[in-house]
């Protein structure tokens, strides 16, 4: 898998490491992406030099030095959060203003790949000039993986992406439905071995990796499997987003309300196993607080 980091988008790298520091709070998010979109990327030319140039951009790393928010800051979060302004977070109030600074990545992503695709300058990309950064022998893994994809986020038809389709092609988890229900047929798909239509635990852990806890949150109706609906919520991300911030609220939630006052806020930001502590700062700094 080390080998295949360096041919992620900057941005979904980034992601990646920051979620990886959290393994002992929650289960590394893994994104699924066909090989053949690994092989994509590694054909596209200055991609190389994109992850450099991306560098200082990444969340912190152990070791890293970076400023803690400040309370200033950490109130600014709190109201931006506060979307009933009743000075309490909700989980649900957390978790949507962590899908929006995923899906701000995303565009930042996808702008990248406009400006370093856009042969014609016109703001976009269309079919061609995608594929003039693939090698000719993956032209057939392209068709195969990609093109459906492609073609799904292209949701006026014209033949060309703009940067809020092309976020919807490289990440099926930004917001475009067509694409992350593809996404979520195909991994269906793979990793249904008895073709029942539904995925066991055993099923899904051959090919990923996923804990029991979270897999007994997905199967919504008890029944020890998954179907597509539920398997959408995996894909999306949203089970991952929902389990980290839950454990966030039950480390800060000191009079158990299942809320979190600007107190208890700054209190758990200080509070050395607030496993989502990167992820506060990361939607202050994307949010310019």
């Amino acid at each position: 898998l080390k080998a295949l980091f360096g041919f992620m988008p900057p941005k979904l790298l980034a992601r990646y490491r920051c979620e990886s520091k959290q393994q002992n709070q929650l289960e590394v998010k893994m994104l699924v992406w066909k090989p053949a979109f690994f092989v994509l990327l590694l054909a596209l030319s200055g991609f190389a030099s994109a992850v450099e140039e991306a560098a200082t951009n990444e969340p912190p790393m152990d070791g890293d030095e970076e400023e803690e928010l400040t309370p200033q800051q950490l109130e600014k979060l709190h109201a931006k959060m506060d979307a009933d302004a009743n000075g309490k977070l909700s989980l649900d109030e957390i978790v949507t203003l962590y899908h929006r600074y995923q899906q701000s990545i995303a565009v930042q992503d996808a702008k990248a790949t406009i400006e370093d695709r856009d042969l014609d300058k016109d703001g976009k990309i269309n079919l061609n000039e995608t594929k003039e950064h693939i090698h000719p022998e993956q032209y057939d893994h392209f068709d195969e993986y990609e093109l459906p994809k492609w073609k799904l986020a292209d949701g006026n038809g014209d033949g060309l992406l703009d940067e809020m389709e092309v976020a919807g092609w490289l990440d099926p988890a930004f917001g475009n439905d067509n694409v992350l229900q593809h996404a979520t047929q195909e991994m269906m798909a793979d990793a249904d071995e008895n073709k029942d239509g539904l995925l066991s635990f055993d099923e899904i852990s051959q090919q990923h990796e996923l804990e029991y806890r979270l897999f007994k949150k997905l199967d919504t109706d008890g029944s020890g499997k998954v179907d597509m609906q539920e398997l959408r919520s995996w894909y999306s991300g949203r089970i991952h987003n929902e389990d980290l911030m839950q454990s966030f609220i039950k480390l800060a939630d000191t009079d158990n309300d299942q809320h979190v006052t600007i107190d208890e806020l700054h209190a758990a930001h200080q509070n050395e196993e607030n496993g989502a502590k990167d992820y506060f700062h990361e939607m202050a700094r994307s949010n310019e607080l």
